[in-house]
């Protein structure tokens, strides 16, 4: 199964059009994509409960495909923290995405501490924009994430083209930060293979954002990179299956517990924690 694990879906933006759901399906089945992690793009410019409404409206009837993220800002304080809990107890939505430039707070705002204390009571993972100062150096996302080493913390952008090489740097110091390809060159994914593993790296795209022939940019990266087929099959699917368990909902396998560990494509589970009702689950 392959997962793009950043995805952006809106029908217009800044005058660009973008997509309906049935098309944004369409795009991801053209380049054989099974699911997406997608988050509000409109979201992230104010009105953090209407957009995580708008966003949840427009994939409830595809969650076989589509698992929707929420977004909060900090600058909303305990608002923020009962939206949180909102869309992940009462809209099953099991991720939360920020951007820090785009929502203008530093990753030391001090707001993001109750967030944070309720993304790890809730046992979920935190995406970031990366790669563009003032607000979103790699590092400084790092150091929040050093502060909560229980939460899964993706760097969207694994630094993009300019600071890979800092992405890289934080995700080798702290074991909860995990990469993602989307939007960084080839040279910073095979370096990020050979220091902290396949295990590590997602596919991730942009998608609506760049179209359809990003998404095959992407793919083809990974198909280029000189790895295993299964170390591919982590990239494309695996680790994001891992760190989202919502991921595997279908008609042949489920799982109840965010403590499940997935060791293979194949859906094989090593963790007593984790119930699942087929082994012939396909991730």
């Amino acid at each position: 199964m392959v997962v793009d694990g950043h995805t952006h879906l809106y029908d217009e933006f800044l005058g660009s059009e973008g997509s309906d759901v049935e098309g944004f399906l369409q795009g991801l089945s053209s380049v054989g994509v099974d699911k997406a992690l997608v988050f509000t793009l409109k979201g992230l410019y104010g009105e953090c409960r209407r957009w995580n409404d708008v966003l949840y409206e427009a994939t409830k009837p595809h969650r076989d495909r589509l698992v929707p993220f929420c977004t909060v800002s900090p600058h909303d304080g305990l608002e923020a923290v009962q939206e949180l809990r909102r869309c992940v107890e009462e809209l099953k939505m099991p991720g939360v995405k920020f951007h820090p430039w785009l929502q203008a707070f530093p990753p030391t705002h001090p707001g993001l501490g109750p967030i944070f204390e309720e993304i790890a009571h809730l046992g979920i993972p935190a995406v970031f924009h990366d790669g563009t100062p003032p607000y979103c150096a790699s590092f400084q996302i790092a150091y929040l994430a050093s502060q909560f080493p229980s939460v899964p913390v993706i760097l969207g952008h694994s630094g993009l083209n300019d600071m890979w090489p800092e992405a890289l740097r934080a995700a080798e110091k702290y074991e909860n930060i995990y990469l993602s390809t989307c939007g960084a060159p080839f040279l910073a994914l095979r370096t990020i293979i050979e220091t902290v593993g396949a295990g590590r790296l997602m596919y991730g795209s942009d998608f609506l954002l760049g179209g359809i022939p990003w998404m095959q940019v992407h793919l083809k990266l990974v198909d280029l990179l000189p790895i295993r087929d299964d170390e591919k099959e982590r990239i494309l699917g695996g680790n994001a299956v891992e760190l989202v368990p919502a991921l595997n909902a279908s008609g042949k396998c489920e799982v109840r517990s965010a403590k499940c560990e997935v060791r293979s494509a194949k859906c094989e589970v090593r963790s007593a924690k984790c119930e699942v009702r087929s082994a012939k689950c396909e991730v």
